[in-house]
């Protein structure tokens, strides 16, 4: 995070249909979308998202939220977001907040049998995706957990990506970073967001 911070949202589909005018009154300059889930769920609402966003001069990102349970898992995970962005001509320079893989579901830590080897196996799974994205030019890919994930289920020292992280709070005690989601209940016109600052 920068000195001079940029807010943004992050929306699926629960979000419906925005009223872009209406966030970028409230001061809100980025949207991260979310493409899908788990094994080629597509976000029923990202294309519209996507296209409106554009439309409404926001800079937007996008992000996967993974149910990867190994590293085969999380590199189909990256396989199907490589095919949607490039067949949708989603090039990295159209996407100036990245590409995230949100890594939270408790299914990935119940997959994981013995709790002395789910640190590595998470931080596996997430460095599968991030360097399949990498390889194939979107070299601005990073990883969304939590500030809990972060602290117990992420190995920072094998992961050189940029960091987002969630923690409602006045301040982010993770210091390294690179965007914070600071809110789950940020208000605009009728509807909540999750609020985040660059």
């Amino acid at each position: 995070m920068n000195n001079s911070p940029s807010y943004g949202i992050d929306i699926s589909e629960h979000n419906g249909h925005i009223d872009w005018e209406s966030v970028k009154r409230a001061g809100i300059t980025f949207a991260v979308i979310r493409l899908g889930y788990g094994q080629g769920h597509l976000d029923s609402l990202f294309y519209e998202h996507v296209n409106t966003a554009l439309t409404a001069s926001l800079a937007i990102g996008i992000y996967y939220y993974s149910y990867a349970t190994n590293c085969e898992l999380a590199a189909k995970e990256a396989q199907y977001v490589l095919h949607t962005l490039q067949g949708c001509g989603l090039t990295p320079a159209k996407l100036p907040l990245g590409v995230w893989y949100d890594i939270e579901d408790s299914s990935i830590l119940d997959a994981c049998e013995m709790p002395d080897i789910q640190k590595q196996s998470v931080t596996n799974i997430a460095s599968t995706f991030v360097n399949q994205l990498w390889q194939n030019g979107y070299t601005f890919t990073g990883i969304y957990a939590n500030l809990n994930w972060w602290t117990h289920y992420l190995d920072i020292s094998q992961l050189s990506c940029p960091q987002w992280c969630a923690q409602y709070n006045v301040t982010c005690d993770w210091p390294t970073a690179h965007m914070w989601q600071y809110t789950n209940n940020l208000t605009i016109g009728h509807k909540q967001f999750d609020g985040n600052i660059l």
